[in-house]
């Protein structure tokens, strides 16, 4: 599964962008909404959540700025924050618009995360108690919050507070991801077997091509 950033025009050549979760190339994906306050994925360490938070975090003034634009009274770019629970405050990540800008300490980073886009990958490994309290006030601050998480209950029960208290809320409910690791595992075999298969054909062995494809068939229609 991977996410894909898809560009739309309307019919005055307005142009938008919207994320979709990917299985293949024959799955046209499902939507994950903009419009809602916290998105979360879940998934194993090998589930591809760290990607699609830093896909998201690349392309982020693209999908959320015309959004963005109607809560401001005055034009002015956005902020990102792309923040790595398990690495220090210093190499956090900062962007105002599209350009990557460097974050002068604790101080700045609370002023910057004011009707911010957080990114928080993997929220559920922050244990340090002064930057849990620091991203909770960040949060507050937030206009959207993506994060990532091994699953919800993994999450600190002082942040996790934060994500229940929306959980319900119609306007912004939690938007919440499972991702399964077993996905990718299938589509590395899936490339594995071609390979094989062509190294195979190359040198003349097509009895064992002809098992490989076999092989491929069947878990397409187990697929």
């Amino acid at each position: 599964m991977y996410l894909k950033v898809i560009k739309w025009f309307d019919k005055n050549r307005n142009v938008y962008h919207y994320p979709r979760l990917i299985e293949d190339t024959n799955d046209t994906g499902v939507g994950v909404s903009t419009r809602k306050k916290i998105t979360l994925f879940v998934g194993l360490h090998n589930s591809g959540k760290t990607r699609m938070l830093n896909r998201l975090f690349e392309r982020a003034n693209d999908v959320w700025k015309r959004q963005f634009s109607k809560i401001q009274k005055r034009k002015k770019n956005m902020n990102i924050l792309f923040i790595s629970a398990k690495e220090s405050v210093s190499i956090w990540r900062y962007k105002n618009g599209v350009k990557e800008k460097s974050i002068e300490g604790n101080e700045k980073l609370e002023e910057l995360s004011k009707d911010a886009i957080i990114f928080i990958d993997d929220i559920d490994k922050m244990t340090d108690s002064a930057k849990t309290q620091m991203l909770k006030r960040m949060m507050a601050n937030a206009f959207r919050i993506v994060a990532s998480a091994k699953d919800e209950m993994s999450i600190n029960p002082s942040l996790r507070h934060f994500f229940w208290q929306n959980w319900n809320d119609k306007e912004n409910k939690v938007q919440l991801f499972r991702l399964s690791s077993e996905k990718m595992s299938y589509d590395y075999t899936h490339h594995f077997i071609w390979v094989l298969a062509t190294i195979f054909a190359i040198s003349g062995n097509f009895e064992i091509v002809a098992i490989l494809m076999g092989l491929k068939l069947i878990g397409g229609i187990k697929k």
